[in-house]
């Protein structure tokens, strides 16, 4: 008699659920590009709207906005800049007027959710900062938006998204004249110089004041070619015109260049002397009024 023994293995899988993941991301794309125009007088702000949406554990979150790539890493400081790095300042805050940093932001709680997803809408301002003279041209930044789990940045990234910021700078150019000494916003663009009595020697002095935002250069010209014309008779007295320490020799009614390209100016202007002058002459003219009108022009370069 013949005994057999059947071993049988038994293999048994179990299943050994995964624990749930949290899922926390920003609804659609928060990073559309915003441009904005700087203005010299007013405010300008624009407020941009995000929402986070989760679903899993219960978690916290954390939003706020990085730096960007012009400020060497201080939320404090963020520019924007054109081609030749000059900078145009600009902050984002909240509702509150709070600059978002790595610690300030808008942070919350969501519970526990399956099946859908629960969100919350949070909203910042992007800022241009006032009092600010900037170059003509375009000037950009990239700050990142960034979405945390956790209290601060110290948390997992969860999403991010670039926010492509371009700042428009439109181009200014204005002049005044003013007695010797004055200020801008008292300067007027037609300047009477008169010598109430022919006197040779006489001096008359102005400023001329020069805003602009682009570099530039500055032009002259006479009407009557560098002389005083009497009124009705063919008569006519010469000058001497000096312009930032330069005499100026006009030939012609053409006009002539007298300042070579300067830099833009700032927000205060930039001074030029100007004096008028009769000098020695051993003709006397004839009686009577004369005149010579000379037009500035500032020509952007």
């Amino acid at each position: 008699m013949k005994t057999f023994l059947r071993l049988v293995w038994t293999v048994l899988f179990f299943s050994i659920p995964l624990g749930a993941q949290v899922q926390l991301s920003f609804q659609g794309n928060p990073g559309r590009a915003l441009t904005l125009a700087y203005s010299l007088t007013a405010p300008v702000e624009v407020t941009k709207s995000v929402t986070i949406r989760h679903r899993g554990p219960a978690t916290s979150w954390f939003f706020t906005l990085s730096p960007g790539q012009n400020s060497g890493g201080n939320p404090l400081d963020r520019q924007t800049w054109d081609a030749n790095s000059n900078p145009l300042f600009y902050q984002i805050l909240d509702a509150s007027g709070n600059i978002l940093t790595n610690s300030q932001g808008f942070s919350g709680s969501f519970p526990a959710k399956t099946g859908g997803f629960q969100s919350i809408t949070v909203s910042y301002r992007v800022v241009l900062q006032i009092d600010q003279f900037p170059w003509a041209g375009s000037f950009t930044d990239l700050p990142q938006i960034q979405l945390y789990q956790g209290v601060d940045t110290t948390g997992i990234l969860s999403d991010s998204a670039d926010l492509p910021l371009t700042v428009t700078m439109q181009q200014v150019v204005d002049m005044r004249l003013v007695q010797r000494g004055g200020s801008y916003t008292s300067g007027v663009q037609d300047f009477v110089v008169t010598y109430p009595i022919l006197t040779t020697g006489s001096v008359q002095e102005a400023d001329l004041l020069v805003r602009t935002n682009v570099p530039y250069s500055v032009e002259m010209q006479s009407q009557n070619g560098g002389f005083l014309q009497h009124l009705s008779l063919p008569s006519t007295i010469p000058y001497q015109l000096i312009i930032d320490g330069n005499a100026v020799t006009f030939l012609s009614t053409t006009p002539i260049q007298v300042l070579l390209t300067q830099p833009p100016t700032g927000v205060a202007g930039q001074s030029y002397a100007i004096s008028t002058s009769l000098p020695l002459n051993d003709l006397l003219p004839d009686a009577g009024q004369y005149q010579d009108v000379i037009s500035i022009t500032i020509v952007p370069n």
